[in-house]
């Protein structure tokens, strides 16, 4: 009876850690969950920049092709000195660059921002299938721990039955 009380408390502890194992699985599901969110407003927040660096970008190059069309010694000739026209070309070039360097940068942000969604659906479906196994071992356990009582059980009233045998026997 003892041993077969052991297997059945053994079995309950294991149950026990089981369903502490799948709490703390949940609470990390829950967690990558939130993060998941986060990427995914992170991502809709750089496509906004980056749609808007696209028309900022579309109007400069506009004015800067409208501009280049005027005739050098036109815009030479509109400057107040040689200081302004010089300026004004370094000002078209210096803008060039730096929409150039922001395109590039919200690309790099948005390739990496997908990327670690990819990363966190992909460990939602580790999670999720092993939270699958996990409902199926405590399932299995709580079989055998009900087995174990069952047999505890009938062990208990065989030894009650020999018991009273043996007494009305003396």
């Amino acid at each position: 009876v003892e041993r077969l009380q052991a297997e059945g408390d053994s079995l309950a502890n294991k149950l026990g850690i089981i369903s502490a194992e799948k709490n703390a699985l949940q609470m990390e599901i829950d967690k990558n969950e939130a993060k998941k969110k986060q990427l995914e407003d992170e991502i809709a927040a750089n496509q906004a920049k980056l749609d808007k660096q696209k028309a900022t970008v579309a109007r400069t190059v506009a004015r800067i092709y409208a501009d280049g069309n005027v005739e050098p010694i036109q815009v030479l000739a509109g400057a107040n000195n040689i200081g302004e026209y010089v300026s004004q070309q370094e000002i078209r070039s210096s803008i060039r660059n730096q929409m150039k360097t922001a395109m590039d940068k919200i690309r790099s942000l948005q390739a990496e921002l997908t990327k670690q969604k990819k990363t966190v659906e992909d460990i939602l479906a580790q999670q999720a299938g092993q939270r699958e196994q996990i409902v199926a071992k405590e399932n299995e356990q709580a079989v055998l721990l009900n087995q174990t009582r069952g047999m505890q059980e009938n062990y208990a009233a065989h030894t009650a039955d020999l018991k009273n045998q043996l007494a009305a026997a003396e």
